[in-house]
């Protein structure tokens, strides 16, 4: 009865089915329809992710994440880092960052394997992320050496910009304020190069904190006006969703 529906829905509104995947994925689900399942529940899943509906969400890729391992397709790991780096970053906002951890740790596996130095650079940066918000300094400096050791590999502009950025933020952690502006300059260059407004400003913002921590007063106020000036354009994502 459950897969009846879900065809049902499925052939009556094929250019709409958006407003229905997430009772699509509850109906395939019942039908023990693995492989739909996983196809509606990381999609909803990713809907309320986007709306910072957090624990939809985190539900939804659960969700997916129990058809996925019913069907044991190693073929479907691409699906497999998709769902873990994204359930990790909204754990990450209910603060659950033992969890989100676990789940950047499951994608950096299964890319590692696959040779997706894409997806390998991601799930990096997020465990960086993620030490950082634990105060495990050494282990964000460490995490990031591993992307920025390997630039040379025509790595993605914007994680390596956030490595950078998260290697600078470590370094002013351990009042390394040379070093820190050193990566943060790198990624403010990048960032600049790719137009890329939003992670240009985060390295404003924190080349502002560290000069800042010199007392250097004036190059801390010129960086976080260029910072505000550009975040007009935008809301920071992780602000809405800690808002939630």
């Amino acid at each position: 009865l459950h897969e009846q529906f879900a065809l049902y829905l499925e052939k009556t509104y094929p250019g709409d089915l958006g407003r229905f995947i997430d009772v699509l994925a509850y109906h395939y689900s019942r039908a023990a329809n693995h492989r739909q399942a996983v196809q509606y529940a990381i999609l909803a899943a990713d809907d309320a992710r986007h709306i910072f509906a957090n624990r939809e969400a985190i539900d939804l890729y659960t969700l997916a994440e129990t058809h996925l391992n019913a069907l044991a397709d190693e073929d479907l790991w691409e699906t497999a880092v998709h769902l873990h780096l994204s359930r990790g970053n909204v754990l990450i906002l209910l603060g659950d960052l033992a969890t989100a951890f676990a789940d950047a740790e499951k994608a950096l596996n299964l890319a590692q394997v696959n040779d997706d130095q894409g997806s390998t650079a991601v799930a990096y940066n997020l465990m960086a992320e993620i030490r950082y918000r634990q105060g495990a300094i050494d282990e964000v400096q460490a995490l990031t050496q591993n992307i920025l050791n390997n630039e040379d590999k025509n790595l993605d502009d914007d994680q390596l910009a956030r490595a950078y950025i998260w290697a600078g933020w470590a370094a002013g952690s351990k009042l390394d304020y040379s070093a820190g502006l050193e990566y943060l300059q790198k990624a403010r260059d990048i960032s600049a190069r790719a137009n890329n407004n939003y992670r240009l400003a985060l390295a404003l913002e924190a080349i502002s904190f560290l000069y800042y921590g010199q007392r250097n007063l004036e190059n801390a106020l010129e960086a976080m006006q260029k910072s505000v000036d550009l975040s007009r354009n935008f809301s920071t994502p992780v602000n809405i969703g800690f808002a939630q």
